[in-house]
């Protein structure tokens, strides 16, 4: 993993005079587990800022049960309320006493992320940040009237398939099924008694 790490950094390097220090690494939804979570803290000054923002999605994040050998890769906001009102997608600003968050957290197994930065550490790449697969994917590809009235996004692997409900600004579900294109090719081939390479021009 760290040969090819390499190898892929040094051709990145030889195309652009840019400096390569900050790394994202797209981590397959097989190495995780989401769950839900909510948050409410009190607004003293009656007014919205960044820090009740801050404050009320750090306690989703301490009210949420972790699994012991899973670490914090994304909380992402679904939606806010103050003050019992209808559900708002940016509180900042606003007035109120009460302000509370739904959120939805993505967990990676946390041996599954130190062997990825031991990799690009050999490799000579320290700083890293992580990222589900099928959230960078639906961020990619949805338009905003798409992620407006929801969608479900399938990342279609050789030998995975990855899929998210994207809604809003939030994911909503997200999840992994060990089956892929290379699952399709290998039934062609035995269906069709042809080679695997014939069968993946079929396909």
């Amino acid at each position: 993993a760290s040969k090819a790490i390499k190898d892929a950094v040094s051709i990145a390097k030889s195309t652009t005079t840019e400096l390569i220090d900050t790394t994202v690494v797209s981590i397959s939804g097989s190495y995780s587990k989401s769950i839900r979570s909510s948050g409410s803290v009190n607004v003293p000054n009656g007014l919205i800022t960044e820090t009740e923002i801050n404050q009320v999605m750090q306690m989703a994040l301490y009210n949420a049960t972790i699994v012991p050998e899973y670490e914090v890769v994304h909380v992402v906001p679904i939606f806010f309320k103050v003050d019992d009102s209808v559900e708002v997608d940016n509180p900042l600003n606003m007035n109120g006493t009460r302000l509370e968050v739904s959120v939805y957290i993505v967990t990676a197994k946390r041996t599954a992320l130190t062997n990825i930065k031991s990799a690009l550490k050999t490799s000579g790449i320290e700083v890293v940040k992580f990222v589900l697969d099928s959230y960078s994917s639906a961020l990619a590809v949805l338009d905003d009237q798409q992620k407006k009235f929801g969608a479900v996004v399938i990342n279609l692997g050789a030998t995975t398939t990855e899929f998210v409900y994207f809604k809003g600004n939030s994911i909503i579900f997200n999840g992994f099924i060990p089956v892929g294109s290379n699952h399709i090719t290998n039934d062609l081939s035995v269906m069709l008694h042809t080679p695997l390479s014939a069968a993946e021009k079929i396909k």
